[in-house]
């Protein structure tokens, strides 16, 4: 359970020991040696989607009449109506811009070129797919590579805000889906000037397909101090999320996060003095987690859908 084990140190082993054939960005990252993504890596774009300032109209993807979930005809959440929060950032996936979206989080390598499309918008919808055949070096069974979007190196970064995803994902032993911030700070230097703050808006385990996990961190890498996290980062809905579309959503103040599936409201917490800091937004699919790794009965494609993304602020 991620109330037992350190967030933050689970994603990173999976990503090390799926790559048996290395040590080194294990060493190098707890030196603090690793590099940080170059903005410029990513590149720049004008399109409406990098620019959070953009008109809402402008980044709305045409929604046919029966969708009311949508951009053309979402109104504010009823969570933060009437509080005075407008939208920020939002993303409808007409496409896939990797002037927003970096494709692999910043302590990993990008997706293997001989990998089958791991990133990929088709229908409107943002595919991330994680797949038993596109293995690690060196790894023989079971080997999902993780996979996430982020938005680290298009400097999309808030602090505070109402954060919706809707998504929706595979169940099985080992499906680790996930939508969460973490300080841009501590990915840009790894300084504690800056601790690693992390605000999981959801996390699932496909073993756990009824339970939803919203976990505020104090510092997920365990380097500044120490980990601290709410005890109540984990409910049963009593539904199962993989078998249709969910808004799962976090609104994030100076003193409380409050947690939210498809606009009600699940659980609360009181945040910690060092998660007051911009954080930016990462999507994943990975593989392990704190229940059940990948066994035979896990499908061969594990995949996180994500239909629209918003942050909301005042």
């Amino acid at each position: 359970m991620p109330d037992q084990t350190e967030s933050f140190s689970i994603r990173f082993a999976a990503a090390v020991w799926a790559r048996r054939w290395s040590v080194l960005p294990l060493l190098l990252l707890l030196l603090g040696a690793l590099p940080s993504v170059s903005p410029a890596a990513a590149g720049r774009g004008n399109s409406p989607e990098a620019s959070p300032q953009a008109s809402h109209a402008s980044y709305c993807k045409p929604e046919p009449k029966r969708r009311v979930h949508g951009c053309a005809k979402a109104p504010v959440p009823s969570p933060i109506a009437g509080k005075g929060y407008r939208r920020v950032f939002g993303n409808e996936f007409r496409s896939l811009n990797r002037a927003v979206w970096d494709d692999h989080i910043w302590y990993d390598d990008p997706p293997g070129r001989a990998w089958a499309p791991t990133q990929y918008v088709h229908g409107g919808i943002l595919n991330l797919v994680s797949r038993r055949n596109d293995r690690y070096p060196g790894c023989r069974s079971n080997c999902y590579p993780i996979i996430t979007a982020t938005t680290f190196s298009s400097r999309k970064s808030f602090q505070y805000g109402y954060f919706q995803a809707r998504m929706r994902w595979t169940k099985g032993a080992g499906s680790w889906p996930a939508f969460w911030l973490i300080s841009t700070g501590w990915a840009k230097t790894g300084s504690c000037a800056t601790p690693s703050g992390e605000l999981d808006v959801m996390e699932g385990q496909g073993a756990e397909p009824t339970v939803l996990y919203g976990t505020i961190h104090k510092d997920s890498a365990g380097r500044c101090g120490g980990d601290a996290q709410n005890d109540d980062n984990y409910q049963n809905v009593g539904v199962d999320l993989t078998k249709a579309f969910h808004t799962y959503a976090a609104l994030w103040t100076a003193t409380k996060v409050s947690w939210y599936l498809d606009n009600r409201l699940v659980m609360s917490a009181p945040t910690y003095p060092s998660d007051n800091q911009p954080m930016f937004l990462l999507l994943q699919m990975w593989s392990g987690g704190w229940t059940r790794d990948p066994d035979s009965t896990t499908p061969q494609e594990l995949r996180t859908e994500v239909d629209w993304v918003r942050v909301w602020q005042r």
